[in-house]
């Protein structure tokens, strides 16, 4: 870790004489809200200024999908830079620079013996070869076949020296000694006895296998185990201790492997209230807390071993002129060793008076805002900008700005999430011969990300009824019912989860995505005990897994979400509504009003109840009629007004699987589900929902209980289905 500066508070300059430079925009929606809030002076008196305007807030994988994008971009126009190290110890974790070769003649680069024993010629044994298959079985027993002892060569000599010459020599020979010149073979040592000092005997009942000895027996030839021009070390392949071995076993030199050079990072603490950790106690009342986010992500990153950190120290929020100087400096400053690539900094990017970070880097130093606001919890003011500059060469070079929330636990989920997949990918990365934009599209595609799992949870959880959030969980491997050799995870909550209780990363495992409770998320406020949510794991489960960011969980639900919210703006559900109730009462107006929301109501019609019996004619003839036609979403409605509600909702079930050519179950099962969060009496009612009319409609049977939070919250999968009726 290096400390590059550490600035607090000095003389105050005005905003108007900071920023001079005009900011480059990424579209109205986000960039204008900021250019006018800081177009407007500050009254004399001081008062509070208006409220900022809100930037549009983003799903986390679109965020993380706009990191990787503008980071591939980034490493396309930066020139490769490659270093050596000093030490085998400092490769590990480093991403290679080039492909690592062995050279000639390959590894092993002698012939060398697999086995203690003797080194034989296979050319000697013809003569006795053809003496013994004349022999009869009895003589073949009393066959003495023995070799002339003429040397000794050991583990580590260069050869056998001078040999002396015999028709049928053997030479002694250990465990990976070289095998002499014209020596093919040798035989283990358990298969001869010595007979003197000059004489090695075959045992009698290893005659016949000797004697069939082919060449190589026993030996290992050269290059056998990796071969000349053999790939030890891909071109960004992470250093492991394996490649270390296979580097040092081909004979190469420290200087000879490169790996990338790690990208530096810088981390900057914001806000008047903050000391300096590990330093003198702050006094009680003071309004003064320990700077926690420093040391933290500081240690963090250098955890990850994809960078070298950089601590930028604290800065007051009320100096933006502070601000601006310190944060030029660290990035292109020619002042420090050497400029930072990435910029993280914690606190000024809420929506608060002093909350100023973003005017800074966009205002101040002419940044590109790409987003401003996430869906998650902890962690939603995170914001995201790049810094562009030209070199003197006319080289555009970038910088990649994270701002984030001040408090610890959304400074380091939010690290986790958006910064450590950035680091990686610079580190990971190799030069391309691709176009600009086919780089980039397989960069942030092929990104690694986060390991995931799937975990069900070990007790209820209550959802968050505003954003998805991303909770600190503890792993557990448990049984599967499957049997004994399954397994899955199960997920413990780490304890509350305010984004100020540092205490609840400690002991996590992973960040477990729990979706939006309530009508206008997933449909149920409380995720109960056995549910299974993703988990992005925290640390890796081997040093050689990886997950590539497009065919992620977190990348797939997203998109999937994504993809139906566009299909649904395409889709038109046509309703048609059938109630079915008594005589002389009516129900459909209410019913209509509520499902109005999901499209136009073609037809609202009442079906009332025939003798037992008759109810299925009654609805066929119904959902097939002329008044149907132009519909291709039908509701079959029990209105809770009726006697027999629950009763005549199995019936209306029984009878429309009649009608029914294709059914929906899980569609029913999770229309059930979402009733039944918002009134526990629905989740009593039958719901039956599947293709009719030769698959040109879909019709629904539900219970007008909980109808209007059911059907807002069913709309997008109602959309989804009827989509794919006409396919």
């Amino acid at each position: 870790m290096e400390k590059c500066a550490e600035v607090g508070s000095s003389k105050k300059t005005s905003d108007k004489d900071m920023m001079k430079s005009k900011p480059k925009t990424t579209g109205e929606s986000i960039d204008s809200s900021i250019n006018d809030e800081a177009a407007a002076p500050p009254s004399p008196n001081h008062s509070p200024p208006p409220a900022k305007p809100q930037l549009p807030m983003i799903p986390v994988p679109l965020a993380l999908q706009i990191v990787l994008t503008e980071t591939a971009r980034s490493i396309y126009h930066q020139e490769a830079s490659h270093v050596s190290v000093s030490s085998h110890e400092m490769l590990l974790g480093r991403a290679s620079a080039e492909d690592l070769r062995a050279p000639e003649p390959g590894y092993l680069d002698y012939n060398a013996s697999i086995m203690d024993g003797y080194a034989i010629r296979t050319g000697d044994l013809d003569d006795a070869r053809t003496q013994y298959g004349r022999l009869s079985r009895d003589e073949k027993k009393t066959f003495v076949l023995s070799f002339d002892l003429v040397g000794r060569v050991y583990a580590g000599d260069d050869g056998a020296g001078e040999i002396a010459s015999s028709k049928r020599p053997a030479i002694y020979i250990t465990t990976g000694a070289v095998v002499p010149d014209g020596y093919d073979a040798v035989v283990p040592i358990e298969e001869t006895e010595a007979k003197d000092s000059s004489t090695v005997q075959i045992v009698s009942s290893h005659v016949e296998s000797v004697l069939d000895t082919k060449p190589m027996t026993w030996v290992r030839p050269i290059g056998c185990d990796i071969a000349a021009g053999s790939v030890v070390l891909a071109r960004g392949e992470i250093v492991q201790p394996v490649h270390v071995a296979l580097a040092a076993q081909v004979g190469l030199r420290l200087a000879d492997i490169k790996v990338r050079r790690l990208p530096r990072i810088g981390v900057l603490s914001t806000g008047n209230e903050l000391t300096p950790a590990f330093g003198q106690p702050t006094k009680i009342g003071q309004g003064k807390i320990p700077d926690v986010n420093r040391p933290m992500l500081l240690t963090q990153l250098a955890a990850y071993g994809n960078c070298i950190p950089v601590d930028l120290g604290i800065v007051s929020d009320e100096d933006s002129s502070s601000i601006s100087k310190l944060l030029d400096d660290a990035l292109w400053s020619e002042s420090c060793t050497e400029n930072v690539d990435v910029l993280v900094t914690t606190g000024g990017i809420s929506m608060g008076e002093k909350d100023v970070m973003a005017k800074v880097f966009v205002e101040g130093m002419n940044g590109k805002l790409h987003f401003g606001r996430m869906n998650m919890k902890p962690g939603k003011p995170t914001t995201f900008i790049t810094i562009d500059r030209k070199s003197d060469q006319g080289a555009m070079r970038r910088k990649l700005i994270f701002a984030l929330p001040g408090n610890p636990v959304s400074a380091s989920v939010c690290t986790e999430l958006l910064v450590r997949p950035c680091l990686d990918l610079i580190h990971d990365s190799v030069a391309s011969d691709e176009d600009e934009e086919s780089f980039v599209n397989h960069g942030a595609d092929h990104a690694r990300v986060h390991e995931e799992v799937m975990a069900e949870l070990a007790s209820d959880i209550k959802l968050d009824q505003g954003r998805p959030e991303y909770r600190r969980v503890a792993l557990r491997r448990v049984a599967s019912a499957d049997g004994p050799s399954q397994y899955t995870y199960q997920a413990t909550s780490t304890g509350v989860q305010r984004s100020s209780r540092v205490m609840s990363l400690r002991g996590a495992d992973g960040l477990m995505i729990l979706p939006r409770g309530g009508s206008r998320g997933c449909g149920f406020d409380v995720a109960t005990k056995g549910m299974q949510f993703p988990v992005l794991l925290l640390r890796p489960l081997s040093s050689n897994s990886r997950t590539c960011f497009k065919d992620s969980m977190h990348h797939a639900s997203w998109k999937s979400k994504s993809e139906s919210r566009q299909q649904n703006q395409k889709s038109n559900l046509r309703l048609g509504i059938i109630i079915c109730q008594p005589e002389g009462q009516n129900r459909s107006g209410d019913v209509a009003e509520i499902l109005s929301k999901l499209g136009p109501v073609e037809v609202s019609t009442t079906c009332e109840l025939p003798k037992t019996g008759e109810l299925g004619n009654a609805l066929r003839d119904a959902i097939n009629g002329a008044d149907m036609k132009d519909t291709n979403t039908i509701f079959v409605v029990v209105p809770s007004s009726t006697n027999r509600i629950f009763k005549l909702g199995i019936e209306v079930s029984h009878c429309l699987r009649q009608v029914i050519s294709k059914p929906a179950t899980s569609v029913a099962l999770k229309m059930r589900k979402i009733a039944a969060s918002c009134d526990k009496l629905a989740g009593l009612f039958e719901n039956t929902v599947g293709t009719v009319r030769d698959g040109s409609a879909v019709v629904v049977s539900c219970t007008d209980i909980g109808l209007a939070q059911t059907a807002d919250s069913m709309k997008p999968l109602l959309c989804h289905t009827v989509s794919l009726l006409d396919r």
